[in-house]
């Protein structure tokens, strides 16, 4: 998320002129997890419209267990669709298990639409293995329309990180009551019960929720900017002194994938 700041301009500067086009290969487990879920697993043969890119992020089948703050910002900042699967045959080195006969892709996605009910955590492993043999083909591009306040990229990242982390059963007002006291008046006229769970929102509840809670009167003296204090502190204990500005988290975001990236060395060799 921190790529998409730059100092020079608070909002979303990266691309503010521009919107890089991605064309990226992963694996069906990969595909699923950025989606949160069940995607569209139609190819499609010419680039969809803004409605049309619109109505798949709809009909993707979400899966809880899916749902992390990584699967929820993907699809807040970035539409994608399936271009192709191509056979990892065409890559070196080859795998020793790829299949011989060939499978009917399609066949299979709707076979798990209908068991969609019964997924597991077992039985999605077995789609993954299902689709082992083929490479996901993946246009990505940023959102032209977000939708959502940019300027402070920490808040966003501590509001999806704190609701992603709890059950999908978890309510959500009592959230956003202890951030800010007397909210949840507000919430219900919104449109959402003392009942809503984290399992029931979608992503455009959470730009409506986030937007609540920043435009808020209370907002710059409530708990949520404490806690997000709190965070930040914690990123400077172990990276350094930074400024909470989108400078500073994008600085800190690539010295903490930096130290990851040094750790997983260490343990190769």
């Amino acid at each position: 998320m921190s790529w998409l700041y730059s100092s020079q301009n608070p909002k979303l500067s990266f691309f503010k002129d521009s919107r890089p086009e991605y064309f990226l290969l992963m694996t069906m487990k990969t595909f699923f997890q950025i989606n949160g879920g069940v995607p569209s697993l139609t190819p499609w043969k010419k680039k969809p419209t803004e409605t049309e890119l619109k109505q798949m992020k709809d009909d993707t089948i979400l899966l809880p267990m899916m749902m992390v703050k990584n699967s929820y910002l993907f699809r807040l900042l970035f539409d994608c669709y399936l271009v192709d699967m191509i056979p990892r045959r065409g890559f070196i080195p080859w795998r020793t298990n790829l299949e011989d006969d060939e499978v009917d892709l399609q066949m299979r996605l709707e076979d798990v639409k209908k068991n969609f009910s019964s997924l597991s955590s077992h039985s999605v492993k077995n789609i993954y293995q299902q689709y082992e043999d083929h490479l996901m083909l993946v246009y990505i591009r940023p959102k032209s329309e977000l939708g959502v306040e940019l300027s402070d990229p920490a808040s966003l990242d501590y509001f999806v990180d704190t609701l992603a982390r709890k059950s999908a059963t978890a309510t959500v007002l009592p959230t956003l009551e202890n951030w800010i006291s007397g909210m949840g008046i507000q919430l219900i006229n919104l449109g959402y019960s003392v009942f809503t769970t984290v399992g029931e929102i979608q992503c455009q509840d959470l730009l409506k929720l986030y937007q609540a809670l920043i435009n808020h009167p209370n907002f710059h003296n409530s708990t949520f900017q404490a806690g997000r204090d709190t965070m930040l502190k914690y990123i400077n204990v172990r990276e350094g002194k930074i400024d909470s500005s989108a400078e500073g988290f994008e600085v800190t975001m690539l010295k903490m994938r930096n130290e990851k990236k040094r750790k997983r060395s260490k343990i190769m060799k």
